[in-house]
């Protein structure tokens, strides 16, 4: 790990390298998982440098970086293997009710999309996911397992439950733009949550989210593991509160 954080740190000096990158480090500061994330994505150079050509240089492309490496990719790795072998939590969470083996073709990871990146919307998609049940995919290299929530269809299908958190610092660099200081700066508004309602936020805001979702699905493209597109879904949290 001090190699890991001497090579970061290595990477944040070298200003000649940060301009052969997209610009992430903005948009993940303070999030941990994420840095890592970069590091890894300047290992892959020769890769991403493709990549680079083809996702928006923007906040959420350095999120959706880290939400990949972290979680997504562990998914989808996991998901090329015949059948995953899933340990299913009591209702406390603490104790394992059951273990379960599930068919590749019978399992999603389903995303859940907050209304917007207000902390309020983001709150509630957290606690939305922490709603369901927790389980354990049970890894067979003896790496630690990957902590899920989850729900079962009605034909007892998987669909993993998940949110991005490190999303809500994509709000947090928004505000540090140019754009939105100025529009603070003239004294429009009496505080910042105003700004929340102007058009250039909801277009930014948008932008943004949709960003998110097309790094990701060209990072999966990318890696090509052989398991169909439609094992991830990105749904917007209203949509699947209405569904239940």
């Amino acid at each position: 790990m001090k190699t890991l954080l001497n090579s970061i740190i290595t990477f944040q000096n070298q200003s000649n390298m940060v301009a052969e990158h997209i610009d992430l480090i903005s948009g993940i500061i303070g999030i941990i998982t994420a840095i890592i994330a970069v590091y890894k994505y300047i290992q892959e150079k020769r890769k991403n440098k493709e990549l680079e050509e083809e996702v928006r240089h923007i906040a959420s492309t350095g999120v959706a970086l880290g939400y990949y490496y972290n979680f997504a990719k562990d998914i989808f790795l996991i998901l090329r293997l015949a059948r995953l072998k899933v340990e299913l939590y009591k209702e406390d969470g603490k104790e394992i009710d059951q273990i379960q083996e599930f068919k590749t073709k019978d399992v999603t990871l389903r995303v859940i999309m907050p209304r917007n990146l207000e902390q309020e919307s983001i709150d509630e998609a957290i606690n939305y996911m922490y709603s369901y049940p927790k389980a354990d995919i049970v890894r067979l290299d003896n790496e630690r397992n990957i902590g899920i929530n989850y729900t079962l269809d009605e034909n007892g299908k998987l669909i993993i439950i998940d949110f991005p958190k490190p999303l809500k610092a994509v709000r947090m660099h928004l505000l540090s733009e140019e754009e939105f200081k100025e529009i603070i700066a003239k004294g429009k508004f009496t505080n910042d949550e105003d700004i929340f309602d102007t058009p250039e936020w909801k277009k930014a805001e948008k932008d943004e989210m949709e960003n998110f979702q097309t790094t990701i699905i060209k990072l999966i493209k990318r890696d090509d593991f052989g398991v169909p597109l439609n094992k991830i879904e990105f749904i917007p949290i209203q949509n699947m509160k209405n569904a239940m």
